[in-house]
């Protein structure tokens, strides 16, 4: 695991991407990304911490339905509504499962195909997110979408991509969601257990819940199969290879 600030104590899953080691020997700025759950809820104490961070941009992957006019207005930031329709996805194949018995295996298979899906989701998405990240005056940029994991895990991979991380950090960052939002998903799964009398198995709610390294491999495995490589992939999207430079420039530290 990178050795990053965690402001997981500001909002659920908030993090710094600086940090992360890139193959030529460099690391991601840090101050310049960041990535968190939803932070609509965030007041007091915790909201002028979050103001500290001087965002410039709010990247919202949610989708209208899931935002319900709960959006953070934050000092001196604007928000960017570039949904990915994720959860409606997920929600349809999860239907059935999630009240059975000993249905973790089926569903890690339904995550695993969701997350394969994704890929061809936010094809355009991804796209948008990375024209906003070519403007120099769009940072410092949070992204975040609900629990800052499926989407907003996605989507940091393939920055994390072209920057050139390290395969085995761009892992690593991903798997930290499971350490930053571990208290959440516990009470979320108790609250869950006690409103449903302990009729909703509590291990199927886990299992989507997970970080799970396969996960995200599953996302990068489309990649490679549908695109032949992440350039093709991002200019399908229309974001072109002469891109990656670009963001690399903004979003390494030099030397």
């Amino acid at each position: 695991m990178k050795d990053t600030l965690d402001l997981s104590h500001i909002v659920v899953n908030l993090r710094d991407c600086g940090g992360l080691p890139t193959l030529d020997g460099r690391r991601l700025r840090s101050g310049m990304l960041y990535r968190s759950g939803d932070p609509s809820q965030t007041h007091g104490d915790a909201l002028r911490r979050l103001e500290s961070l001087n965002l410039r941009t709010i990247i919202d992957l949610r989708s209208p339905r899931e935002r319900h006019h709960k959006v953070l207005t934050l000092a001196g930031a604007r928000t960017v509504s570039i949904p990915i329709a994720l959860a409606e996805l997920t929600e349809k194949r999860l239907r059935g499962l999630l009240y059975k018995r000993r249905a973790e295996k089926a569903i890690m298979e339904v995550m695993l195909s969701v997350y394969r899906d994704m890929v061809d989701l936010a094809l355009a998405p991804v796209g948008d997110v990375l024209r906003l990240l070519l403007k120099p005056q769009s940072y410092p940029v949070l992204i975040h979408c609900r629990a800052g994991k499926d989407r907003t895990g996605f989507v940091c991979a393939v920055i994390q991509l072209i920057l050139g991380t390290v395969p085995e950090a761009l892992i690593q960052d991903y798997l930290c969601s499971g350490v930053y939002s571990a208290s959440a998903v516990q009470q979320t799964l108790l609250r869950l257990r006690w409103f449903t009398l302990g009729l909703l198995p509590t291990g199927n709610l886990a299992t989507v819940y997970a970080v799970d390294p396969r996960y995200i491999q599953a996302s990068l495995d489309r990649i490679t199969e549908g695109y032949g490589d992440l350039a093709g992939y991002l200019a399908q999207g229309g974001f072109p290879r002469s891109g990656f430079a670009q963001l690399q420039a903004q979003l390494l530290e030099n030397g």
